[in-house]
């Protein structure tokens, strides 16, 4: 699978189901601000469409690249904090 259709399969099956049963359950327990959570999703609504679409310009092997040294990144950060 190439890295394109990687990342995009891997949202479609990520986000339903463990982000809306998560969701309710704190909604249900009272711990969501609705006000601050409606912004935040516009602006993950436009980061997301920006972030995509430009994603879909970049030659494969970049996007593969950069997704390469932000795992790189992050694993080293996790090995060094406390």
């Amino acid at each position: 699978m190439d890295q394109k259709t990687a990342q995009g399969t891997s949202l479609a099956v990520w986000l339903p189901p463990t982000g809306l049963p998560a969701f309710r359950e704190y909604y249900r327990a009272g711990h969501v601000d609705v006000k601050i959570g409606a912004l935040i999703i516009v602006g993950l609504l436009l980061g997301g469409w920006l972030g995509g679409d430009f994603a879909q310009q970049l030659p494969q092997m970049t996007l593969r690249k950069i997704f390469a040294v932000l795992l790189l990144r992050t694993a080293i950060k996790m090995w060094t904090e406390n």
